[in-house]
């Protein structure tokens, strides 16, 4: 075929026409955007401390299957795994990142134990406590350090230095529980439990001991709470309503309120991360026949998909990667972190850091995407009126 179009028109004008209405990459503004991919497939973040500069989790092919801090400067670290022992995950930082906890177990997996990690101590095992399970996990840490949050086996507790390992007070007709978090002043605990009507989710504080968050409304009881903001006045999670199960918020004056659900796919959302003010909310949804997608809620926009937020909204490129959950997210919501599927379509953890609201890199990203859309129609008129008529169809 000859180097010319069907009129004449050599290939290399239309190649740069085209080019000079292509849009910038994320690179065009450095700075104000930045997405990670973990490593391989057997990589899993569990969590990121509240100022979203440490992030931590368990397995990696180049460290074993041991817990792990990653850091953007350093990467991956492994912390090691408590003496005997050769598994470990890490569930939970403090603020800094300087705290981490976790679980430590034995080749068979038949021994859990419960630890609390520095750069100096290394793994620091916590003990254990009477009517536990085998299975003893750490679970999260207050922002301060001194709190830690787990379960032995189906048994929730809360550890201080002074204190030890002390049992929460039962849910009424509880049969078991699980802890899967803590608010970041220590005070409040959050999980799911199972009594006798049924699946719940719980909060227990200081102040008011062991509370039943209720569920949505719907013909059967089952829920859970996953996260829980600063000072344990917001909860997220999930529960039963009469559209399937759905994500959930829950305040002390509203109570539960449904979050909804992404389009596609059949009606199944989960409310997994909240920002330390209780506004914006990350989970994962159905989104189409056998997929889930992440996504982010808040009042003023309701539930969106993640990564279409991130690309329209940020100008973010992903690279051919899809997000299906959320496991954390810092205090001010703007360091996400979660799972996803690589280009090469193997699952894969991801850290998304965003600019502050206001910030240079934020106001150069806005106002980069405002002046883009401005121009693209004029832009694809231009290149409508240079390209040749005849086979060549219209664009968009």
């Amino acid at each position: 075929m000859s180097s010319a179009t069907a009129t004449g028109s050599p290939r290399w004008l239309f190649s740069a026409c085209l080019a000079a209405v292509l849009v910038p990459t994320v690179a065009a503004f450095a700075g104000a955007v930045s997405f990670h991919g973990l490593g391989p497939d057997s990589s899993y973040a569990l969590g990121v401390s509240p100022d979203g500069s440490v992030v931590v989790g368990r397995g990696n092919p180049g460290i074993g299957s041991q817990g792990y801090r990653w850091t953007a400067d350093a990467g991956i670290t492994p912390i090691g795994v408590a003496p005997g022992d050769v598994h470990s995950e890490a569930n939970g930082a403090s603020s800094d990142g300087a705290v981490i906890v976790g679980a430590s177990s034995d080749s068979g997996a038949n021994r859990y134990t419960p630890f609390r990690w520095t750069k100096t101590s290394g793994i620091q095992p916590l003990g254990t406590i009477a009517g536990g399970g085998f299975r003893n996990i750490a679970v999260d840490v207050s922002a301060d350090r001194t709190v830690i949050a787990g379960n032995a086996g189906v048994l929730p507790w809360r550890w201080t230095a002074s204190g030890g390992m002390a049992g929460l007070d039962p849910l009424a007709g509880q049969i078991e529980a699980v802890t899967r978090a803590i608010s970041d002043d220590g005070s409040t605990i959050v999980g799911a439990g199972k009594t006798s009507h049924g699946g719940v989710a719980f909060r227990w504080s200081l102040a008011g001991g062991m509370q039943d968050l209720g569920d949505l409304p719907g013909a059967s009881v089952s829920g859970g709470a996953r996260a829980v903001n600063a000072d344990g006045s917001v909860v997220v999670g999930y529960g039963l309503s009469d559209n399937g199960i759905e994500a959930f918020r829950w305040t002390a004056n509203g109570g539960m309120s449904a979050l909804g659900d992404l389009p596609g796919g059949n009606f199944n959302s989960a409310a997994t991360a909240v920002s330390a003010d209780g506004s914006i909310v990350y989970g994962d949804s159905s989104a189409g026949p056998g997929a889930t997608s992440a996504f982010v809620w808040d009042a003023a926009h309701g539930m969106r998909d993640l990564a279409t937020v991130l690309t329209n909204e940020y100008g973010m490129s992903l690279g051919g990667w899809r997000l299906y959950t959320v496991t954390g997210t810092s205090a001010d919501g703007l360091t996400i972190v979660g799972q996803g599927f690589n280009a090469a379509g193997a699952s894969e953890s991801f850290v998304v850091m965003l600019p502050e609201p206001g910030s240079a890199a934020a106001t150069s990203a806005v106002a980069w995407l405002a002046l883009h859309r401005r121009r693209r129609s004029r832009k694809q008129s231009a290149l409508a009126a240079l390209l040749p008529a005849g086979p060549f169809p219209q664009s968009r």
